[in-house]
């Protein structure tokens, strides 16, 4: 999934959107098949909280992507 150059860019921006507001973000890494992200939360923000909202910002907005970018996968692919 995250092999997806737009997928990986979600990811991103959904962990920048909060950065200094409900976090410091540190350092992360997006690798095609998961990723790691260090963050120093700030208080009143649960790291529950912020990774249930991570995921599932980011699988809603993935989908979506790939559900309006099916056709010109298949085209690409050549399917």
């Amino acid at each position: 999934m995250l092999r997806n150059p737009a997928s990986a860019q979600i990811v991103l921006d959904t962990w920048t959107f909060f950065d200094g507001e409900c976090y410091d973000l540190i350092s992360y890494v997006v690798i095609p098949n998961h990723v790691h992200v260090l963050i120093k939360t700030y208080e009143g923000h649960s790291l529950s909280d912020l990774i249930h909202s991570w995921k599932s910002f980011t699988s809603n907005e993935i989908k979506k992507f790939l559900r309006n970018n099916a056709g010109e996968e298949k085209r690409r692919e050549g399917i």
